[in-house]
């Protein structure tokens, strides 16, 4: 029975090679999919299932994470877009969002108003998590802060960007 080193020794790198150029994923992406199937690999022959070729499984494996990382990103850019259309105002579909106070408003100029009462930090925080989409571990290796920290920053930057909300759109 293959041992998990010996699998990683053999397998590691050309699983990372193949995700990052057939499936053009990044990096950190791409060695966290390798790491996981290598893992699935591994507790099936610890518990017990004979596989003939293991070569065959860890791709099989490899293309099941990659899918999830997909499909990951594929929420991500959905919330990335409902949350652009409470930003600007427009729905997904461009049609008007309504919301009380955006008639009298132009989402631009107000977006542009938020965005520059936001420190360097909260903007920059803002831009991974909520323009690029990125997850809040990506965000905080990015930024290099821990997680708690980052997660901490969020919050309050959830709350001065409700506070700037608000305030650009009650009427004046």
């Amino acid at each position: 029975m293959l041992d998990f080193q010996t699998l990683y020794d053999r397998h590691y790198q050309a699983l990372v090679h193949h995700a990052i150029h057939h499936y053009k994923l990044l990096s950190d992406d791409a060695e966290q999919v390798a790491t996981d199937a290598l893992m699935d690999l591994y507790v099936a022959l610890e518990a017990g299932q004979e596989i003939q070729n293991p070569s065959t499984v860890l791709y099989y494996q490899l293309r099941l994470r990659v899918i999830d990382v997909y499909r990951s990103a594929r929420a991500r850019r959905r919330q990335l877009k409902l949350l652009r259309a409470k930003f600007t105002g427009y729905s997904t579909r461009d049609t008007m969002y309504e919301h009380p106070g955006f008639a009298e408003v132009d989402a631009r100029d107000a977006i542009e108003a938020i965005w520059s009462r936001l420190t360097p930090a909260q903007q920059e925080l803002a831009s991974h998590v909520y323009l690029h989409g990125l997850t809040q571990p990506e965000a905080a290796k990015k930024m290099k802060i821990s997680l708690n920290t980052l997660e901490k920053r969020m919050i309050s930057l959830r709350k001065r960007l409700r506070i700037l909300l608000s305030s650009a759109l009650s009427p004046a």
